[in-house]
């Protein structure tokens, strides 16, 4: 067994799935034998996300400084991070301002000398973020079922990631379009869903429900905790289509008395949900609808309100996730700007247990899920996703 394990990745800002993967992983480990105090935690920057459910991350910089040998394992532990570049990066730890400004030039300019330029500016060691090759440290290292949704068929990316990795001990990603990517330029990996995924074994129901999560709902009107949706959506996908949603969430109100709860599920750089959220919460309140907002940013209350919900509706795939690991529908909007969103689904989920809108438009399909088709398809498949996952981790990470 390793003498050390550091689990890696965007653990340093405020997005609800980024914190997931620690939380999840780390569980694992421990109720594997692994001793909690020789697990680590990396990211970009150094960081303490204590306070919402997350954990103190030193910098991968500093990390990959310390002298490490075969005995230490680096696991690059979950989300869309084989596509990730520097600039990317810089831009999802500033401001909303900012980061706009730095996907302009990284259109202009294109991925690889941008991220070159960053990478040089920041003094970082390795060439992509969540790229960790043999030859930056001397370390084990694996990718646990991991995404590169970003990619956009880049070849001169993919090949470079692909050039970089392929040397270390242990690959799986998470949908079969990255699958195929990687393979189709010869790198063979395995397929796993999500490591997040097996949330609801960890944290069953029965345990969220002693949770007092509910302090931070504000509601409106006569909204009621037995009857309601999630509801969450990123401002660059949701902020113009601000009438039209809620135009629908009436309607779908009106016709089965089911009100969503709007939860905020990633507030940096790039997410922002609780503008729109916001927007659409007070513009419901002062119609005299029931909603409700989640007011925390604490993973575990998240984790609550979506769990606990009668299905789920937005841009997120760790809202979906969340909601299907619970035995519950996905409505998945936007999702063609959503790539990873998509593919997940497509990958794993009975396709009777979710919609994909091309838009927003939800009303038909959610009215749908809450009444006539209620049913959950894919319980037995998720079981053995879940045991997949749980076995990917126990076979190559504690060996």
């Amino acid at each position: 067994m390793y003498k050390k394990i550091y689990l890696v990745g965007a653990f340093d800002r405020h997005n609800y799935g980024d914190i997931l993967f620690p939380l999840i992983h780390s569980k694992i480990l421990t109720l594997n034998g692994f001793k909690e105090e020789n697990i680590k935690y990396a990211a970009v920057s150094a960081s303490d996300m204590r306070n919402i459910g997350g954990y103190q991350t030193t910098s991968i910089k500093s990390m990959l400084s310390e002298a490490h040998d075969k005995n230490t394992l680096i696991v690059l532990c979950g989300g869309d991070i084989l596509s990730a570049d520097w600039l990317l990066m810089l831009g999802n730890l500033s401001t909303p301002l900012i980061n706009k400004a730095f996907r302009a030039g990284r259109k202009l300019m294109g991925i690889h000398i941008t991220n070159i330029l960053a990478k040089m500016l920041l003094g970082q060691k390795n060439f992509y973020p969540y790229v960790i090759s043999k030859k930056d440290t001397d370390a084990s290292i694996i990718y646990t079922a991991v995404g590169g949704a970003g990619f956009n068929r880049n070849q001169k990316h993919i090949e470079t990631v692909v050039n970089l990795i392929q040397q270390c001990e242990s690959i799986s990603v998470r949908d079969q379009d990255v699958k195929n990517l990687l393979s189709q330029n010869g790198l063979n990996v395995r397929l796993v869903p999500d490591t997040a995924l097996p949330m609801s074994v960890l944290f069953p129901k029965t345990h969220l429900q002693t949770l007092d999560w509910k302090k931070t709902v504000q509601t409106t009107g006569n909204f009621d905790f037995n009857s309601y949706y999630s509801f969450q959506g990123a401002k660059r996908l949701l902020i113009e289509q601000i009438p039209f949603i809620a135009q629908q969430i009436k309607k779908v109100y009106d016709t089965t008395g089911y009100a969503p709860l709007f939860v905020p599920i990633g507030r940096a750089a790039d997410h922002e949900d609780h503008i729109p959220l916001d927007i659409l919460f007070k513009q419901l309140s002062s119609e005299g609808y029931p909603a409700g907002i989640l007011n925390s940013e604490h993973v575990m209350e998240i984790m609550c309100a979506l769990a606990l919900s009668n299905g789920y509706v937005g841009t997120s795939l760790h809202g979906a996730i969340t909601t299907y690991s619970f035995g519950q529908k996905v409505i998945a909007l936007k999702s063609n700007g959503v790539p990873k969103l998509k593919d997940f689904l497509k990958t794993w989920v009975d396709q009777r247990d979710y919609y994909l809108s091309s838009d927003c438009e939800f009303e038909k399909s959610l009215i749908d899920a809450l009444t006539a088709n209620k049913q959950f398809h894919s319980a037995e498949q998720l079981k053995k996703q879940i045991s997949m996952v749980l076995n990917e981790i126990s076979t190559h990470e504690l060996c």
